[in-house]
């Protein structure tokens, strides 16, 4: 039952971040973005080990105060759910965030891209272990 739950909420948040107008290639600027809009997202069937399976998802979302540079976000795996905020680097002036899988199956990361510029540039890290999401926190630095 715990497996269904867990599956449904991640297709919940995985298909909620389907209609997001945040998975587009545009650049944006924090003041053009509307609280509570859908930045990215990201979700999979994984397993930290024998005995821990579930989704891991992870959505990045628009806070109250993203004309300051402040994102929500909301990581799940299995029947464990946090909520954590983090606000871009001071000086960015158009990015795109950009959610994306690492090597580890229970690892995210988000970051953000520049105009006229191919580079992925990795912020936070999103980690899941033994159950439940371990850690949101700044993996990286920068100034602009």
């Amino acid at each position: 039952m715990k497996y269904l739950l867990s599956l449904l909420a991640g297709a919940t948040i995985i298909g909620m971040a389907a209609c997001s107008s945040g998975t587009d290639n545009s650049f944006y600027k924090s003041a053009d973005v509307k609280p509570g809009q859908i930045m990215d997202s990201l979700g999979a069937e994984t397993s930290t080990d024998a005995e821990h399976k579930g989704v891991f998802s992870v959505v990045v979302i628009a806070d109250n105060y993203v004309a300051d540079g402040v994102y929500d976000v909301r990581a799940h795996f299995a029947d464990f759910s946090v909520d954590g905020k983090f606000t871009m680097p001071k000086g960015l002036l158009s990015y795109k965030l950009k959610l994306r899988k690492t090597n580890v199956p229970t690892k995210y990361q988000i970051g953000f891209m520049l105009p006229n510029d191919t580079t992925y540039y990795d912020y936070l890290d999103v980690v899941a272990s033994n159950g439940r999401v371990e850690s949101i926190g700044y993996c990286k630095t920068y100034t602009f």
